[in-house]
């Protein structure tokens, strides 16, 4: 039996689900179980590495962090490192579970090791590279880890350092050496296989499918290899329709040369409601558990479940419990081999691709009919179920009576032996009349060496092809043992799956709100604009042209920075961790008590779904602009004065004194507008509020925008001798950034009539 199954974590938050993509496997470095010691070169773990060493003792089972491809998969990180050696270092001994504030600076320069319990994964690694650390490790509480993945929580922020769990003997054992003085080295690597689709010509990627599996022992070891996707919401077999549908395989379809395998059936007599046990010639992948034998049944069906019965499938479904489990079926129905011929065929080479085919093809089928001479109804059916070895599967239909269409008791499609996962294909093309194929896809296909051994002192490739899928993650998981079905060990290597696209990449403005070039007396800011593919690479601007397809992030703030959320993810990191999908829906990592993409957005600020062109937004098509003006983010004129903005200049408002300022400091400008007093033999608030001539006096007063800042006066209506000398002194309230008074001094002379 395989070890129990790993589940993924957050500690404390339940219902969490991970998807990320993970090679089950250890790294070119090794970990020593009995007489072997295991090596890949590529693996997310750590190890110890001792004193004198060539190559780390990595720990025997792991999990990684589910934000690892933060740190490696986004166009920016693709080239990042994806290894570091440094001593380990325990948390204060107040501190062991790193669940509070470590001192400043406690673990620079090394890797934080702290015990599992009383805070999240994610929390314990937040303060840990708060305090300096370039990795974390947290050892299990618990006797048995039966943790898979160290997921995000969405309550807090995401770590930017690798983080690994280990059990709890050997995280013991590593504090066992510390508290006895010594220096742990550890070696931690998180690089993981990239496998790119649409690559353009250009690029420097390459798509790297294979591992390098190493046995340093004197024993050999045992691999075995499984694929698992952990919480997708689809099969993980892309579905397609092979048009026109291909000869028989025995009569040119095939890719290669063809030899007959076994007859089950020969025509020699009827034959119901049966099936023949066949040994396969070679271990076929279904659902990434391996098969070396199946039953072929007369009901049009391919069987793997060990305990299944043959005549207790004359009816079923897929997807259920009952059995039949573990199934192929181009054409699943209660038939009737009469004069018919069920055959199995090989074509062991394989065609550009190398991979071996087994067909079984049923001949001269008929429906199943009550009364009918041998119960031989509708016919003849003639269809065909191509096995791949590599987990491909291609179901064909070729003859077929027009009453198919309306029997909806017709199963086509496959089921995994648990019946959790499966494949139905309900719209089938009956009414067409022509023949049909399907083909079905896993999206881990294990070429070479998936299932196999590796002599002492050797090395052997584990080569795989990968069919996309939504989320772009998921698992491979391989075991090592020294006998076949008794495996003792399983690890992890990360698969990461890239879509090549183009998009605008916009640095910052080197300018900001009255800062930068734009301080002092600067009129225009600049900023990079460069289209980027996601390989980090920069391509020609044509192909981020709207038919191209690209568009450039929403920028936020007066410099327009990246966005991210509350959280500080990117939008690159929406895209790599599949929190959202190409079109704005939330990805399968996305758990559905996050709530909607607004939720976490930063105050202000639009959701993932909109900023960003990996989540189905962006902001248009358009080549984003290099250059413009600082009045953008000017700020406004202050109350009182008129102007688009402080930049672009300010004046005071008719009947008001004084002028506005630009400044590089808060608030970015000086001075202000005053309100002008009324003046002699008026009275009012103030020119701008209005000034009325007092009694005896005829005259308007009218606000101006020129000294001083009011038009007209007030004469007397009688003639005097007298002269009089009047001081008007008004004092106003500044509203500008500066408080300051005004004194306005007039004398004015009566007229002498």
């Amino acid at each position: 039996p395989l070890p129990m199954r790993w589940r993924r974590s957050t500690e404390r938050s339940p219902g969490e689900q991970i998807i990320v993509f993970w090679l089950a496997l250890a790294c070119v470095f090794w970990r020593s179980s009995a007489n072997y010691e295991k090596g890949l070169d590529k693996f997310s773990g750590c190890g110890e590495l001792q004193d004198g060493a060539s190559y780390p003792d990595i720990f025997r089972q792991q999990a990684a962090g589910e934000w690892e491809p933060m740190l490696t998969d986004t166009p920016g990180k693709i080239d990042a490192p994806t290894n570091l050696t440094l001593p380990l270092k325990q948390a204060d001994s107040t501190n062991l579970e790193g669940c509070n504030a470590h001192q400043a600076d406690y673990f620079l320069g090394t890797v934080a090791v702290v015990s599992r319990g009383s805070c999240s994964f994610v929390q314990k690694g937040i303060l840990a590279e708060d305090a300096g650390a370039s990795a974390f490790i947290i050892y299990d509480n618990q006797d048995t880890t039966t943790i898979s993945l160290l997921a995000v929580s969405g309550t807090i922020r995401t770590p930017r350092i690798p983080g690994f769990l280990i059990t709890k003997a050997e995280g013991l054992a590593l504090i066992a050496k510390i508290e006895a003085g010594n220096v742990v080295n550890v070696f931690c690597q998180w690089r993981s296989i990239k496998v790119w689709y649409d690559l353009h010509e250009n690029s420097t990627r390459v798509n790297d499918t294979h591992l390098q599996v190493s046995n340093y022992g004197s024993q050999e070891m045992k691999w075995h290899v499984q694929g698992r996707r952990y919480f997708a919401t689809d099969s993980g077999y892309s579905e397609s329709e092979a048009s026109p549908a291909p000869p028989p395989f025995g009569a040119g379809g095939a890719p290669g040369p063809v030899s007959v395998h076994s007859t089950q059936y020969d025509g020699s007599s009827v034959v119901d409601n049966n099936a023949v046990e066949v040994s396969l010639p070679f271990s076929f992948p279904l659902f990434w558990t391996w098969f070396s034998s199946m039953h072929v049944s007369t009901n049009g069906l391919l069987v793997f479940d060990a305990s299944y019965v043959p005549g207790t499938d004359a009816s079923g479904s897929l997807g259920t419990t009952a059995s039949p489990n573990g199934v192929v079926a181009p054409l699943w129905d209660d038939l009737v081999c009469k004069n018919c011929h069920v055959s199995t065929m090989v074509c062991a080479e394989g065609g550009e691709d190398g991979v071996a085919v087994l067909a079984v093809r049923w001949e001269n089928m008929s429906f199943y009919q009550a009364g009918q001479p041998d119960n031989a109804g509708d016919g003849p059916l003639t269809f065909e179920a191509w096995l791949y070895a590599d987990g491909r599967v291609r179901l064909v239909v070729q003859d077929f009576p027009s009453s198919a269409a309306s029997r909806s008791s017709i199963k086509t499609g496959i089921e995994s032996l648990d019946a959790a996962t499966w494949v139905s294909v309900s719209s089938l093309p009956w009414s067409a009349g022509q023949p049909f194929a399907v083909e079905l896809t896993p999206w881990f296909m294990p070429r070479e060496n998936a299932d196999f051994s590796v002599p002492a002192g050797e090395s052997q490739s584990l080569e795989m092809a990968f069919g996309l899928v939504s989320g772009r993650k998921g698992w491979v998981e391989v075991y090592t043992g020294l006998e076949v079905n008794s495996w003792t060990e399983l690890q992890n290597v990360r698969v990461s799956q890239h879509v090549f696209r183009y998009f605008w990449s916009v640095s910052d403005w080197d300018g900001g709100l009255h800062t930068g070039s734009c301080a002092g007396d600067g009129m225009w800011r600049t900023r990079s604009v460069v289209c980027l593919g996601n390989d980090g690479q920069e391509y020609d601007d044509s192909l981020c042209d709207e038919g191209a397809g690209a568009c450039a992030d929403v920028r936020v703030g007066n410099r327009g920075e990246e966005w991210s959320d509350v959280w500080g993810h990117t939008c690159e990191d929406y895209l790599v961790l599949a929190f959202c999908t190409p079109d704005g829906g939330q990805g399968e990592a996305w758990r559905w008590y996050w709530g909607s993409f607004s939720d976490w957005a930063q105050a202000g600020e639009q959701g993932a779904d909109v900023a960003c062109c990996a989540c189905g937004g962006g902001a248009g098509y358009n080549q984003p602009h290099s250059v413009e003006s600082c009045a953008t983010v000017s700020v406004a004129c202050p109350v009182d004065s008129v102007g688009a903005n402080v930049v672009s200049g300010c004046s005071c408002l008719p009947g008001y004194s004084g002028t506005v300022t630009r400044s590089d400091t808060a608030p970015y400008y000086t001075g202000g507008c005053w309100a002008v007093a009324c003046p002699h033999f008026s009275s009012g608030s103030d020119v701008p509020g209005g000034c009325t001539c007092e009694s005896g006096y005829l005259g308007t007063i009218s606000a101006s925008s020129s000294s001083p800042f009011f038009t007209g006066s007030c004469e007397a209506t009688t003639t005097t001798t007298a002269t009089a000398t009047q001081t008007n002194t008004s004092t106003v309230t500044s509203t500008s950034s500066s408080a300051s008074t005004m004194t306005s001094t007039r004398t004015t002379t009566t007229a002498t009539e």
